[in-house]
């Protein structure tokens, strides 16, 4: 099984600091850095399903070895900790029955406006083997072997009412044991059940298709290569060869 384990990343700070001509700017500077405080939050499924599961979290570059462990929820598989900024963790998912997931993510970088989210998702076999058969049904790949030449040129600045772009970086489970580093300086990866019923992780909400492009070629640099970019009009899920076939852009 694999789980998928959400968590958002945001930067608290606890208090306020003044100058004080006595201990000097450079000792309050460093008070107020210890105070630093990265909130996360983290969702756990199993089988596509909120689960209970242990997070041990463990510090790899100042204080080695494990730091804490925190439960997530039986009912919704949310879970809360904190991590200090300009560490290194790795975030060990405990699921029964499934080997443990390693999900790694820096903080030494991390500023008040940045926030990710994180997924790992356990899967049994024969939830896999499912999964597989929906692929089959759904051709995802249709919007990567359409000829788009000259997409870009002839409809990449145009903004039209009720349509907007997102980067999808995966479907129906997100990738085990990845690495959220790289993904800090992007927004967020947000987990959707579509109207079609199929989960799928995207970034983004662009009024235009060259300005998701811009973000993708940052996305896919994460190596997140298959990530490609998908329109929705009027809320509706729409690859880019349906905006021809179907018109929308004329």
């Amino acid at each position: 099984m694999k789980t998928i384990v959400l968590i958002s990343v945001c930067l608290l700070m606890h208090g306020s600091f003044e100058l004080s001509p006595i201990l000097g700017p450079h000792f309050m500077a460093t008070q107020a850095q210890q105070t630093l405080q990265i909130a996360i939050e983290g969702m756990v499924t199993v089988d596509g399903k909120p689960h209970a599961a242990v997070i041990e979290i463990n510090s790899t570059l100042k204080n080695h070895g494990s730091l804490e462990k925190t439960n997530a929820n039986e009912k919704t598989g949310l879970f809360k900790t904190q991590l200090r900024k300009g560490d290194e963790y790795e975030l060990l998912v405990k699921v029964n029955k499934f080997p443990p997931q390693v999900l790694l993510v820096s903080t030494k970088n991390l500023d008040s406006d940045k926030s990710i989210n994180v997924f790992a998702d356990f899967t049994s076999p024969a939830y896999d083997h499912k999964l597989e058969e929906l692929k089959k049904a759904i051709d995802e790949k249709y919007n990567k072997s359409l000829k788009l030449a000259g997409f870009e040129e002839k409809y990449g600045k145009l903004v039209k009412e009720n349509l907007y772009y997102k980067i999808q970086v995966g479907a129906f489970k997100f990738y085990e044991n990845f690495n959220y580093t790289p993904m800090i300086s992007l927004p967020k990866i947000i987990r959707k059940i579509d109207s079609d019923y199929i989960t799928r992780f995207t970034i983004g909400n662009y009024s235009s298709y060259n300005e998701a492009l811009v973000v993708l070629r940052k996305v896919q640099a994460c190596d997140l290569k298959e990530a490609f970019i998908v329109a929705y009009y009027n809320g509706e899920r729409k690859l880019l060869g349906q905006l021809l076939s179907e018109k929308i852009l004329d």
